[in-house]
């Protein structure tokens, strides 16, 4: 197999690959005793059709197929010895397959940059830190107090810090909006989480 890699703009390149006549005859060949083995035609036993007849019959439909199979096995190697990782699906260009003929075609595609790593040897780094305030804490903790609190009916009016179930209909310019329509909305006085004002109705 003789293969030649071209640098075309960029990232892309082109891989024109060439197999010798007697790999691609053996191949055509191997195929069509295989297929003469599996099919029946008037006047021949099983299996025993002559290899001419068969080729004469089956033989362009064949020769695409091995053709096709050479390519992608080809291919996988020429890609793996000349250590080309490829980005894509390949834009393949090929070749009529005759028996005892070489077979070659051309495959255009683009590969991965390359990513250059630098050494960090010496480097200085700076270390990130956080720190944390008794206030964070203590407004964290009072999150997750609201947050696993039980809740109970109360009767008296509602204030900051309890949670109301409500429904509501919003309107733009006297229409109502997607997204403006809610049924048993759970909504914590004071949270400030609506619009503006919402909270004073």
């Amino acid at each position: 197999m003789q293969v030649e890699l071209e640098k075309l703009d960029g990232l892309k390149r082109k891989l024109k690959v060439t197999l010798p006549a007697d790999q691609v005859t053996a191949a055509y060949e191997k195929r069509l005793t295989e297929v003469a083995k599996q099919i029946n035609m008037p006047g021949f036993r099983p299996g025993k059709v002559p290899l001419d007849i068969v080729e004469k019959k089956h033989g362009s439909g064949l020769k695409d197929e091995v053709a096709g199979n050479l390519m992608q096995d080809s291919f996988e190697k020429a890609l793996q010895e000349n250590n080309i990782n490829i980005a894509g699906q390949p834009h393949v260009h090929p070749a009529k397959l005759e028996k005892n003929t070489p077979f070659e075609y051309v495959a255009e595609f683009e590969v991965y940059p390359e990513v250059v790593l630098k050494d960090l040897q010496g480097e200085k780094l700076d270390r990130l830190t956080s720190e944390v305030t008794e206030a964070d804490l203590t407004k964290m903790l009072e999150k997750i107090q609201r947050q696993q609190a039980d809740w109970a009916e109360v009767e008296r009016d509602a204030k900051d810090g309890d949670r109301l179930l409500i429904d509501f209909v919003g309107t733009l310019n006297g229409e109502m909006f997607e997204g403006g329509v809610a049924k048993d909305f759970s909504l914590e006085l004071g949270s400030k989480q609506m619009i503006p004002g919402f909270e004073d109705g």
